[in-house]
């Protein structure tokens, strides 16, 4: 009988080892698992993050390229204005160079009163003339060029930061 609870013994310490170590490999698994699984997590997050960084780049680069694109229109746009005004001032000047300048003479022979009438009412029709031209035209004045520059902040000039 004691030989018999000697081989019990030792098949209960046989199996009660194996369960230990079954236990230690499953445990060992699910660690290496579970390690698996926040490796991947973070592998996953920074790649989340690397595409939302390259998706903001290209999103911004997208803005730039849409505002250089309506900054050229808009110059494209205000350089034709220019020239139309340049071209519009240019004619009027020719048609005032073409116009014939009579010089008032000094010891000119008095006109008759059929003549100044006729003289009177040719240069009110003249004046009138001018008087449309020149509103409907724009300012004889160089169009110059506006330069470029950077801006300042709105409270930099006013020496509030100093």
């Amino acid at each position: 009988m004691a030989a018999q609870i000697g081989e019990l013994s030792k098949l209960q310490v046989n199996n009660t080892q194996k369960q230990i170590n079954s236990n230690a490999e499953t445990a060992k698994r699910l660690q290496d698992e579970e390690r698996e699984r926040e490796r991947l997590r973070k592998e996953i997050e920074e790649k989340g993050l690397a595409l939302a960084k390259q998706c903001d780049k290209e999103e911004q680069a997208a803005l730039q390229e849409s505002t250089l694109a309506q900054h050229s229109h808009s110059m494209k746009t205000r350089n034709k204005n220019k020239r139309k005004a340049v071209a519009q001032v240019m004619k009027l000047a020719e048609q005032n160079s073409r116009r014939e300048i009579e010089p008032v003479g000094l010891n000119a022979q008095p006109l008759d009163e059929e003549e100044e009438e006729e003289d009177l009412e040719a240069l009110n029709r003249r004046k009138k003339k001018v008087v449309e031209i020149s509103t409907a035209t724009p300012s004889s004045r160089p169009i110059i060029a506006q330069t470029s520059r950077p801006q300042k902040p709105a409270c930099g000039g006013f020496g509030f930061g100093k």
